[in-house]
């Protein structure tokens, strides 16, 4: 058996409504929000996080309030989010895959709540990002020019079979290098825009990049996003590029979205296929197919977001996706039964968690009770009757 081929049925497996009511699950999961809040430093920066974290606090928030149909959460987010969405507050300095982690916050608070602010500036921080963006009449031109970069040559075969329309530069002012890690945002924040719009160039631009990442970005042995750089001018993917948590949870999210939006059933059965990957990949899980505390960080992109709960979040959007699915469905809860049991056996310290899942501790930290949140919101959903 390959890694991928791995039994489910090996997994540490115990359904959590065996051992507590949906009453105390809500009660475990509104704590672990609490005790989130307590690392507040002001507005909506977070102490022990870096600034590519703290708006993912935000998001999980809206997402709980959202899916427990609830507005218990409201008034903590809109302060952050509001806040954030000040004129007051430059962010000239910040980098664009910022821009884009901010956008998806935005939206998932536009979509709990429906303040349509939050809306505006998602599709500000979209447009800033689009100069970087490869187009299909640019990569047939073979060439891209835009306001921030030179005027660059683009690769395409021979045949004109593929091209690297869709791909979206790495975030500096200089080099040729597509970055995995801002065309997967950018394809995850399009497909999100495109669901609240109904705009159709928000979905034409889904698709483009989605197309760009299955074609250059997905790894070839595992089936799951690698954080890896394509070079624009001769079209090689570095070799360096490694199987990414977070990339992998970020494109589940938004190609599950696509998936519903364009009714292709192309985009939900590669949804599918990674997903049933990324629950099997040795190299992310211990003992009993936990989630390692140290999962994926063999790539930039994991060692400074909230990798884990960005895959959770991501195989609960293919979990709803389709609800007459019911072995991909069943595959799904009960891999997020398995880390919910972990989270709670060994993660746990009151209402504060540690990033290590996979044995007891007694060091909880912001990492720790950040990647925490979607579980434990995730574990209430797939569990309900």
């Amino acid at each position: 058996q390959t890694e991928k081929d791995e039994d489910p049925d090996t997994w540490k497996l115990r359904n959590p409504e065996a051992m507590i009511s949906k009453g105390e699950q809500l009660n475990i999961a509104q704590k672990a929000i609490d005790s989130m809040l307590k690392y507040l430093m002001g507005s909506y920066v977070l102490r022990g996080l870096s600034d590519d974290q703290w708006q993912d606090v935000w998001s999980a928030l809206a997402i709980h309030d959202k899916m427990m149909c609830s507005i218990v959460n409201k008034a903590r987010v809109e302060d952050a989010l509001s806040k954030y969405c000040s004129p007051y507050v430059s962010r000239s300095y910040w980098l664009d895959r910022s821009r884009i982690l901010w956008g998806i916050s935005l939206i998932h608070g536009f979509q709990s709540y429906g303040n349509s602010e939050y809306l505006e500036v998602a599709k500000e921080h979209w447009n800033t990002i689009t100069s970087r963006l490869i187009t299909k009449d640019q990569a047939t031109a073979r060439r891209h020019i835009s306001t921030c970069l030179d005027d660059i040559q683009l690769h395409q075969s021979a045949d004109g079979s593929t091209s690297l329309s869709g791909g979206v530069f790495k975030d500096s002012f200089e080099g040729t290098e597509i970055a995995a890690f801002e065309t997967t945002l950018y394809m995850s924040l399009s497909a999100h825009l495109s669901k609240c719009t109904g705009d159709t160039y928000y979905l034409d631009t889904a698709v483009l990049t989605a197309n760009c990442i299955k074609n250059y970005m997905i790894d070839s042995e595992s089936d799951v996003v690698k954080d890896c750089t394509v070079d624009a001018w001769n079209g090689k993917v570095a070799e360096s590029g490694n199987p990414s948590v977070f990339l992998t949870g970020v494109f589940l999210e938004g190609l599950s979205i696509l998936a519903s939006a364009s009714g292709d059933e192309a985009w939900r059965q590669l949804s599918l296929k990674i997903a049933n990957a990324s629950m099997k990949m040795a190299k992310w899980h211990r003992n009993g197919w936990i989630l390692s505390p140290t999962a994926g960080y063999s790539g930039s992109a994991d060692a400074v977001t909230n990798s884990k709960g960005i895959l959770i979040r991501g195989l609960r959007h293919v979990w709803n996706q389709d609800p007459h699915d019911s072995a991909s469905r069943t595959s799904i809860q009960r891999y997020i039964n398995v880390q919910y049991n972990a989270l709670l056996d060994y993660a746990r310290i009151g209402n504060y968690y540690s990033n290590e899942w996979t044995k007891p501790t007694i060091e909880p930290s912001a990492v720790g009770q950040m990647a925490a949140l979607d579980v434990v919101s995730a574990a209430i959903e797939v569990n309900q009757s």
